[in-house]
């Protein structure tokens, strides 16, 4: 495979990690209903945040063609969207739930500046604030 070919790939590879925990998550919240549909949307997510974690890691830096400032309104857009999300599809959402999706939210701005302070890629925040483990809240 050319460099091209690699490059196209691995940008493919970003797309598909992105969108499906994003539009995926997004729907997978309304319409999850049984334990099976909820068992089965944690592997697959947790799946996409493995890859994403492993893109993460093998990308090199200069190959992210998002500014700095797009990446973290990304991250922080859909962090926050999910954890509302969550809270307006979940039937059993007390307060302590909207005290959770705050503080995670909270945590994902903290970790995007830090990452951005340090030199370091924004998305690394979205391993945490995309996880369907911190979604749900568990």
């Amino acid at each position: 495979m050319t460099d091209l070919g690699r490059i196209r790939l691995r940008f493919f590879a970003w797309i598909l990690v992105a969108v499906g925990l994003s539009v995926g998550q997004a729907a997978w919240l309304i319409t999850r209903g049984s334990t099976n549909s909820l068992v089965i949307g944690m592997v697959i997510f947790t799946t996409l945040i493995a890859g994403m974690v492993w893109l993460l890691a093998t990308t090199p830096p200069r190959a992210v063609r998002l500014r700095a400032r797009k990446s973290v309104l990304v991250v922080m857009g859909v962090s926050a969207g999910l954890q509302t999300l969550e809270l307006l599809t979940d039937h059993d959402a007390r307060g302590a739930s909207v005290v959770f999706g705050i503080v995670v939210v909270a945590l994902v701005g903290w970790l995007v500046a830090r990452c951005v302070r340090n030199g370091v890629s924004p998305w690394w925040a979205a391993v945490v604030g995309w996880s369907p483990w911190v979604l749900v809240g568990w």
